[in-house]
């Protein structure tokens, strides 16, 4: 084995990828506003429940919508700035 001293200071650090499932008005949607930096995908229109909130988001209304927006996230210097993605 070859010794290799590694620095937490350039630690990489773990995400989580997170499904949230369930009933129609439990809160899945505002649950995004304990999320920090994070920007939402809203894939049906649902986002009534975040109005005045300033969560910023991008619409997809398709599949290619959808690709687009998976595209800026991991090609575009201004999404750098949003460490989170929520879909909804």
């Amino acid at each position: 084995m070859t010794i290799k001293v590694q620095n937490t200071m350039n630690m990489a650090t773990p995400s989580a990828k997170t499904v949230v499932y369930g009933p129609a008005k439990i809160g899945k949607t505002r649950l995004c506003l304990t999320v920090p930096d994070v920007v939402c995908i809203s894939t049906e229109k649902g986002l009534l429940s975040l109005k005045g909130m300033n969560v910023p988001y991008i619409e997809a209304s398709n599949l290619a919508d959808l690709k687009e927006a998976s595209m800026w996230i991991h090609n575009s210097s201004e999404a750098t700035r949003y460490r989170n993605v929520v879909f909804d």
